[in-house]
C-alpha cells in the first residue's frame, strides 16, 4: 500500500494545473461526504468507496451483455422495479443487451412465449422488458395478461420501429378501443409483422367491439405486410363486421381471417346479416385463402326458446363462392346450417369439384 501510495504522488506532480484543481475538489468533496457516487472511508491514507447503485446497475447491465452470465432469481420479464435503471442503462447498449437478456433467461430461436399470465413483477419495467426484446424476437406471445390501452401504448411504440418481430399475439387481454387504435396505427406503415391474433374470448371483446374493428379496417386498407390476422371473439356485430369486409376486398396480401364466434360469447360478425358482408368480400377478394367463420349462427338464431330459420346467410356465402377462386379452406362449423334449412348442402355444392378445397361443416344440426 505504501509503495504504490508513493507512487500515486509522484504521478500527480506530472499532472497539469487544471488536474490537481480537479483532483483537490474531489479530495475535499470526499471529506465533507458530498460526492454521491463515492462515500468516505478513510481520509488518510484516503479510501473511498464506490456504492452508489448506479455503479452497480452499470456493471450488471455489462454483464448481461456478455456470454456466460447466469442469471439468479426471476426471468427479465418477472423483474421488480429494483432493475429498472439497469434496464435503462442496458437499453443503451443496444442489441448485445437484449440478446443477452434472452440467453440468460434460456431462450433461443427469437421465439418467447409469454401468455397466460406469465408477465410479473413491477409491470412497468416488465413491459420495458417485453418491449426492449421485441427489437430482436421473431415471434412474441403475450396472450392473456390482462393487457390493457396503456399498455398496448407500449407495444405500439415498439412496432413503430420494429425490424424483426413477424409474429405476434396479444389475445385474450383488454385493448379496448384506445389500445386497438394505438397497435392499429403503429402497423400502418409496418413493413415486418406478417401475423397477427387480436382475439377476444368469453369475457368479452379484446378490441372494443365494433368501434375497435374500425380502427383495423382502418390498418388493412394501408398495411402491406400482414398475411394473417385473427379477430375472432370479438363482438363485431354487423356493424364492424361490415368495415372489416369492405376494406379486406381490396386487401391483396391478407391471406388468413379468422372471425370466429363462440359458444359463450355468441355471434362475432352478427348473424345471417353480417354473413352478407362476408359474401360480397368474397366476391370480390382474390387473395383470401383460410376463412374461418364457425360459431356465428349464419343459420338462423334462437328468440324466445323458438329457432328462426334464415338461410339467406349461407345461400348467400354459396353464391360467393361460386365466383371466388382463391379460397382454399372455409370453417363454417357450428353455425345452424341445416336447423330448418340446407345450409350445409349449399356450401357443398358450391365447392364441388373444386380440388385441394377444405370446407369444415360440422355440428350444424
Amino acid at each position: 500500500m505504501a509503495t504504490s501510495a508513493e507512487e500515486v504522488r509522484e504521478a500527480c506532480k506530472e499532472l497539469s494545473t487544471e488536474m490537481c484543481d480537479a483532483l483537490h475538489a474531489v479530495r475535499e468533496r470526499v471529506r465533507q461526504d458530498r460526492l454521491p457516487l463515492l462515500s468516505l472511508l478513510q481520509v488518510a491514507p484516503l479510501q473511498l468507496q464506490s456504492s452508489h447503485l448506479s455503479f452497480q446497475e452499470y456493471f450488471a447491465a455489462r454483464a448481461l451483455c456478455e456470454a456466460g452470465t447466469v442469471l439468479s432469481g426471476s426471468p427479465p420479464w418477472q423483474w421488480p422495479a429494483w432493475w429498472s435503471n439497469a434496464l435503462s442503462l442496458g437499453a443503451e447498449m443496444g442489441d448485445d443487451f437484449r440478446l443477452g437478456l434472452l440467453r440468460t433467461a434460456g431462450v433461443a430461436g427469437g421465439t418467447l412465449d409469454l401468455s397466460n399470465g406469465q408477465l410479473g413483477g413491477d409491470r412497468e419495467t416488465a413491459l420495458r422488458v417485453v418491449v426492449e426484446l421485441m427489437a430482436v424476437l421473431t415471434e412474441l406471445d403475450v396472450r392473456t395478461n390482462q393487457l390493457g390501452p396503456e399498455d398496448a401504448k407500449a407495444f405500439a411504440d415498439a412496432l413503430c420501429v420494429n425490424a424483426s418481430l413477424t409474429k405476434l399475439s396479444l389475445a385474450m387481454n383488454d385493448l379496448g378501443e384506445p389500445g386497438t387504435k394505438s397497435i392499429c396505427d403503429a402497423l400502418k406503415d409496418n413493413k415486418m409483422l406478417k401475423e397477427l391474433d387480436l382475439s377476444g374470448d368469453y369475457r368479452g371483446s379484446n378490441i372494443g367491439g365494433s368501434a375497435g374493428a374500425k380502427h383495423v379496417a382502418d390498418m388493412l386498407g394501408v398495411n402491406a405486410s400482414l398475411t394473417k390476422i385473427s379477430l375472432a371473439q370479438n363482438n363485431l356485430a354487423e356493424e364492424g363486421i361490415k368495415v372489416i369486409c369492405d376494406v379486406v376486398k381490396g386487401n391483396t396480401t391478407l391471406k388468413e381471417l379468422n372471425l370466429a364466434g363462440g359458444f359463450t360469447s355468441g355471434t362475432n360478425i352478427g348473424g345471417p346479416a353480417g354473413a352478407k358482408h362476408v359474401a360480397d368480400m368474397l366476391g370480390v377478394n382474390a387473395s383470401l385463402t383460410t376463412l374461418n367463420l364457425a360459431d356465428n349462427a349464419i343459420g338462423g338464431h334462437y328468440d324466445k326458446g323458438e329457432f328462426i330459420s334464415t338461410p339467406e346467410g349461407p345461400k348467400a356465402i354459396a353464391d360467393a363462392l361460386l365466383v371466388n377462386a382463391s379460397l382454399t379452406r372455409l370453417d363454417v362449423s357450428s353455425n345452424y346450417l341445416d336447423r330448418g334449412g340446407h345450409g350445409v348442402k349449399m356450401l357443398r355444392d358450391a365447392v364441388c369439384g373444386r380440388q385441394g378445397f377444405t370446407l369444415l361443416d360440422d355440428d350444424n344440426d
